[in-house]
């Protein structure tokens, strides 16, 4: 399963500076352009099957597990710590 990036058409831009007579702006959908209000709401849609899809997702592997179980027990399991280490370089490297 791949994980993609959403991107959202919101600013993140923040004023740091504060002014006792600047009137506060409300954030909310309501003020929000059209065009983000939309991309907002297809990045909603888009998690929220993604949920569903994951509930249907078990967490274990079952069958990679009763092999591992299956290879160990026989005796066959092979550990290549150059595997390991290639794929923790790749991942984090």
């Amino acid at each position: 399963m791949e994980i993609n990036k959403i991107s959202s058409a919101l600013s993140t831009e923040f004023s740091t500076s504060k002014s006792a007579h600047a009137p506060k702006k409300q954030v909310g959908a309501d003020n929000l352009p059209a065009s983000t209000r939309q991309d907002i709401s297809n990045d909603w849609q888009l998690l929220e099957q993604t949920q569903k899809e994951l509930h249907t997702i078990s967490d274990v592997d079952t069958d990679k597990v009763a092999a591992i179980r299956q290879a160990l027990s026989n005796g066959s399991f092979e550990l290549s710590l150059d595997k390991i280490a290639d794929k923790i370089l790749i991942q984090h490297g």
